[in-house]
């Protein structure tokens, strides 16, 4: 199952690199990778294989990578324009407000990653 699932999701095999260490490195963090998927399997008593956990675990990375984005690109357009709209509010009183915004999505990064 290791090589099955190594090279089908873990993209074992598919290294550009010519030279023997690199190939080697990377056949290593394939084997670490996919030891940490039957580690999660376990502490879950799940009898599956690993491909379900690992497709859900790229989907709640890429969600999380696309929120992060997200809210890196508004709290720019935020800092950029608030000397337009913060007249009666102090600077520094509205950075706090978007530190506590920014807190509380990693709060939920965190949640979302404490699954494992």
């Amino acid at each position: 199952m290791f090589f099955k699932d190594g090279k089908q999701m873990l993209s074992m095999g598919k290294e550009q690199s010519e030279t023997f260490d690199a190939v080697i490195a990377a056949y290593g963090l394939v084997v670490v990778r996919y030891l940490i998927l039957v580690y999660i399997l376990n502490k879950y008593h799940s009898c599956t294989s690993c491909g379900p956990l690992f497709k859900e675990l790229v989907k709640t990375h890429c969600e999380l990578l696309m929120m992060n984005t997200i809210w890196s690109s508004i709290k720019e357009v935020l800092i950029l324009s608030s000397g337009l709209f913060l007249t009666e509010i102090d600077s520094d009183r509205f950075l706090s407000f978007l530190d506590i915004v920014e807190d509380a999505i990693l709060m939920q990064v965190e949640k979302a990653s404490a699954k494992l």
